[in-house]
């Protein structure tokens, strides 16, 4: 039997994290900001945390909370 899609759990999965929580409050507060903004705005460290940061990120636009910003 095929898995069914589940949007709704999907988003409460992504809303699970208080970092990805975190980062939707500051794209709510201050709009589009930048990868390296946003590292910034939470206090990380690119270079220790940037794969952690990456892997939040990439679940908010996976489950479509946010959109990239292609320029």
């Amino acid at each position: 039997m095929p898995r069914r899609r589940r949007p709704g759990l999907n988003v409460l999965k992504a809303a699970s994290s208080s970092l990805r929580l975190k980062i939707l409050d500051l794209l709510f507060e201050h709009g589009a900001l930048s990868y390296t903004e946003l590292m910034s705005a939470l206090k990380l460290n690119p270079t220790r945390d940037a794969g952690r940061f990456a892997y939040h990120l990439k679940l908010l636009l996976k489950t479509n909370l946010i959109d990239p910003d292609a320029k």
